[in-house]
């Protein structure tokens, strides 16, 4: 899965590629799961067969669920979604779908510039997408977004929960936690994260 803007969609041939990762890892006390994916589709994007260079790829929901199958996964329970814009038009289905415990945000801080060692361009504002967040309060999903770059967490048998990353956030200038060092503006993006046909 990867980006179209709001109210777009992708063209005839199947548009832009899209990519998803489910990823299924092993511990002595749990199998763990995650599913990543970078995408701004929406709507008819997730089931829409792309062909790129008169190659059939599939269609984003289709994909997912024959990864789960060869997976033999029937759920997972991260989903690191990506960028900001239609996120929604997934979970609607995802959330009620698969159920997982934990939305993690990723592709932050990117638009309008990105600095590493400058900090996350701009704070993390759930007002800014309303219908997300209350398609994850319906089901009870918390949201967990980053602050920083280089902010951390563990994932294992007792779920998700932040960790210290001071060492590497020192390398590069962050603070150990929180954001900066730059100060944070608003987002370049501001009232265009969801459409009205979200």
């Amino acid at each position: 899965m990867h980006s179209v803007e709001v109210g777009e969609s992708s063209g005839p041939d199947g548009g832009i590629e899209t990519f998803g990762f489910l990823l299924k890892v092993r511990t002595p006390r749990k199998t763990l799961t995650l599913l990543v994916s970078d995408s701004g589709a929406g709507g008819p994007e997730l089931v829409k067969e792309h062909v790129v260079g008169g190659v059939h790829r599939g269609a984003p929901l289709g994909n997912l669920g024959h990864a789960l199958r060869s997976a033999g996964l029937r759920t997972f329970e991260v989903w690191q979604p990506g960028p900001e814009s239609r996120v929604v038009t997934q979970a609607r289905v995802l959330v009620p779908a698969f159920r997982p415990a934990y939305v993690m945000p990723h592709h932050m801080g990117a638009r309008g510039g990105f600095d590493l060692f400058g900090g996350l361009h701009y704070a993390f504002d759930p007002a800014e997408v309303p219908k997300l967040m209350s398609v994850l309060d319906d089901f009870g999903v918390p949201l967990i977004p980053p602050v920083n770059y280089f902010d951390a967490w563990v994932h294992d048998h007792e779920g998700v929960r932040t960790t210290r990353n001071a060492a590497v956030k020192q390398t590069l200038g962050l603070p150990a936690s929180g954001p900066g060092p730059s100060p944070q503006g608003p987002n370049p993006r501001t009232g265009q994260l969801e459409g009205p046909d979200d």
